[in-house]
């Protein structure tokens, strides 16, 4: 018994160039679906960007901030301290207020925000950058996560020792205890000083350090604070 197999109206060599030319469509398509895509993704990521980069200038200003005013800070808590061990009945160190906000000494308190690249690695957003870059500002977010958590350890303590501004008694067990609550808010901005500076260094190495004539430093209380009491500073010194 013998198979025939039926032909093409024009011959096969016209059915395979046809067929070509649908395959070569198809691929050019699909070629320029992708070249589409690519094009879609680089100006997403261009525009990320640009927002990641004003993320990063509030970023800088904060742990400049802190490195500057740190120093400042050591000589407030130094000084109650001071008034802690000193003999006799206690006497209540000054109250400052600002607004509504009254405090024993003053320092930064920010929120050290991460929105913006939380949503880009959610997205699929930082994919789309370099290696380099991002591997860069993973390491920049890890260490504002640290400065954020570590921040709101001292705030509390900061909230603790507002009470030396009143008229309280001090028995020995107390004063000890104060002591350590302030050593232990000194060594937390000693230590957030320094990452500050790691981090400013990070995002230089990143390639988003913002202009220091865009850092809005006459909007820090603390560091107007520091300058009205003539209070030491220090100096930023960005570490890679």
């Amino acid at each position: 018994m013998h198979f025939h197999l039926p032909k093409p109206l024009h011959g096969w060599r016209e059915f395979l160039g046809e067929v070509g030319i649908i395959v070569i469509g198809v691929l050019i398509a699909l070629a320029a679906e992708q070249a589409i895509e690519l094009l879609h993704w680089k100006h997403v990521a261009a525009a990320a960007r640009v927002s990641v980069g004003e993320e990063l200038k509030e970023e800088v200003f904060w742990a400049s901030e802190m490195v500057i005013t740190q120093p400042c800070v050591d000589r407030q808590l130094q000084q109650l301290e001071t008034a802690v061990l000193a003999p006799g009945a206690f006497k209540p160190v000054p109250s400052y207020s600002e607004g509504q906000l009254s405090f024993a000494f003053r320092a930064p308190s920010r929120p050290w925000s991460t929105s913006i690249w939380q949503s880009m690695s959610s997205d699929g957003t930082a994919a789309h950058f370099d290696r380099k870059t991002r591997l860069g500002l993973a390491l920049t977010y890890s260490l504002v996560v640290y400065l954020r958590e570590h921040n709101a350890t001292a705030e509390q303590l900061k909230e603790r020792l507002s009470a030396l501004s009143r008229p309280i008694e001090l028995d020995v067990a107390t004063r000890a205890n104060l002591v350590a609550d302030i050593e232990q808010d000194r060594n937390l901005y000693q230590l957030m000083a320094l990452v500050s500076d790691q981090t400013i260094g990070q995002v230089e190495k990143a390639g988003f350090q913002p202009k220091r004539a865009d850092l809005p430093f006459d909007k820090s209380g603390t560091l107007s604070f520091c300058r009205a009491h003539h209070l030491p500073l220090g100096t930023v010194r960005p570490l890679r």
